[in-house]
This record gives C-alpha cells, structure tokens and sequence, in this order.
C-alpha cells in the first residue's frame, strides 16, 4: 500500500487508514484496497472520490472490516493536521456579472454597496458550520461600485467603479484595497474566468470590454463591441484551457428588429415592443483581439395588431359595465 497506509489490528477489528493524494480527473477513478475477510473499501465515480475538486480526495479515509461478517463501515475522518499538509484546490465555474458573491468555502459574502461607495463582508458560516450573519468589514472602493467577483481561491475580490473607471482589487485576508486598475469608461458588469487567470469588464459607455491579468493586476487587452454593453457571463467547458470558454457580453439597449412588420407604423418597428430585438456578443476568452459573434434574441415573430378604435373601447367599457 505504500507509506500513506497504515493498518491496526484491535481483535477481530482490522482498521485501515489511507491518505489518498489529488487524483486527475482524466483518470479512472474506480480505486479499491481490500481488508481482512470479505469486505472491501471501494470508491467509484460519484461517490467519496468525485474529482479533484472535491476536498474528500484529500482527507484521509478509515475503513473498518470485521473479520468473517462481512460488515463494513466507511468513514470519511477530517484530521485537521492531516488536511493541512494538501490545500484546497478551488472549485471552477462559470463566471457572471452580479452584485453580491459567495466565496467558494461558503462562509463569506461580498456586497457592492453602490451608494456608499464600498464592499461589505459578511460572515454567514462559521468554523462549525453553523449560518450566521457577522459584518467583518466594510471596505472603501471607488465611487458607484457595480459588480464583484472573487478569485477562486478567495484571496481577492474585484469591484468594478462606475463613476472612477476603476476596477478596486480587494485583498480578502486584509480586508484592504491592494490596488486601484484603470479601466474604460463607466465599468460595470464584469466576470472572472474559470481559473481566475483573467477579469472581464464591461464598459459601458465606451463600448468596450477590458481584459485584466489577475497576476499582473493589469489590463493586457480591449475588446471593442460597440454600443453600450452591460453585463458578462463566461462559460467553463472544464477543459482547463480558458481558449475553450466563450464571453458572453450583452448590450443594454435593444435595435430594431429588421423582421418586424407593422403596416400602421410604416414597418420599421420604432416604438414598437415587437419592433425590436436584444443583442448579446460572443466571443473566445483568453484572446485580445477575438472574433465576435453578434446573436440577436428576438421576440416571437407576431404581426402588430390593428390599433383599438375609440368606438371600439366605448363597447368594451359598456359590456365590461353591465357585466358588475
């Protein structure tokens, strides 16, 4: 079993105790050591060996067989001591514009305070795992913060400032702001990608998307898409490769909808609610200069109806009256 394996012997109680290191997910995950008698201690896909995402494939785990009975128990023990030795590894996910975030261990929220120009975090786990609600800290920013996202180790937190044009670096462990990023005009939606590697934002009124190194804490690239775009989302293929991932950017304001007829309004759709269509961008993360998609979410292509006479709205206030 090699030095992680250490076996103990209590009477009929034979006792294994194996400290399993991160397992790649491209690998079979189906592990087993056998015991005295029958039983087995057996981790497939699913189970206690998910991914390495998953802080089980770092604890140590206690399997118990007692002899010929066949019985046993398979705890999962957390030794502080133990874990200590192998870091979490943060979990990945698809990143999206918000205004309040989680931090991945689930014990602590952030908030743009967008009137006071500052980040609250809040305490809402403590060490035992119980909810709570303690405010640790309240963190002045830039002025008019929009959007937060924190890196998936939950060192920082990035806070986009609308008014400044500045994205706020927050140093979580601190409670500080480590550094101020000059970014376009009037920044507001932003997102990290999966790996943290890369800080989306969104700005407004230039029409641009910066993209800012986490490492450097530094813009190293300008998206132009045009118009007034609002808010980011990226997805996370869990390749590993951020080239992989998509950027998803949408604009604020909708455009007429060159499908859209309408015979009393000379068919252009102007003040029209059918007459327009939203406009999302779409483009590769991890490329300064990608080419971009334009998708259009159009509403469903019904023909306007004739405008309501004013005979016609007398009829329907009489009949809506004699039915009382």
């Amino acid at each position: 079993m090699g030095r992680n394996y250490v076996r103990v012997h209590i009477g009929a109680l034979s006792v294994g105790l194996f400290l399993r290191r991160p397992v790649a997910p491209s690998l079979d995950l189906a592990d087993r050591w056998m015991f005295t008698g029958l039983s087995a201690c057996e981790f497939k896909r699913g189970s206690v060996m998910k991914t390495s995402q998953n802080l089980e494939s770092r604890r140590p785990v206690l399997c118990a067989s007692l002899g010929s009975t066949g019985l046993l128990i398979t705890v999962v023990v957390l030794l502080a001591a133990l874990t200590a030795a192998a870091p979490k590894t943060a979990d990945a996910a698809p990143g999206r514009s918000t205004t309040i975030a989680l931090t991945s261990d689930e014990t602590r929220v952030v908030v743009v305070n967008r009137d006071a120009n500052s980040l609250s975090i809040i305490r809402v786990k403590n060490k035992n795992g119980n909810d709570v609600s303690n405010k640790i800290a309240e963190i002045p920013v830039g002025e008019e913060p929009r959007c937060v996202a924190v890196s998936p180790d939950d060192r920082f937190a990035f806070v986009t400032n609308a008014i400044s044009a500045t994205v706020s670096v927050v140093n979580l462990a601190q409670n500080r702001v480590v550094k101020e990023i000059k970014a376009g005009t009037e920044p507001r939606g932003c997102a990290l990608t999966a790996n943290g590697t890369l800080l989306y934002v969104a700005n407004h009124t230039e029409g641009t998307v910066s993209i800012v190194d986490t490492a450097s804490l530094a813009v190293a690239g300008t998206v132009q898409v045009g118009g007034r775009p609002l808010a980011v989302a990226i997805t996370d293929k869990g390749t590993g490769n951020i080239s992989d991932d998509t950027v998803f950017v949408t604009e604020i304001f909708a455009e007429l909808n060159p499908d859209f007829v309408d015979p009393n309004f000379d068919g252009n759709g102007e003040g029209r609610n059918l007459g327009k269509q939203g406009v999302v961008h779409a483009f590769p993360a991890g490329n300064a200069n990608p080419p971009i998609t334009k998708i259009t979410l159009k509403p469903s292509q019904i023909r306007a109806l004739p405008p309501i006479g004013p005979r016609q709205i007398i009829s329907v206030t009489r009949r809506a009256s004699s039915s009382r």
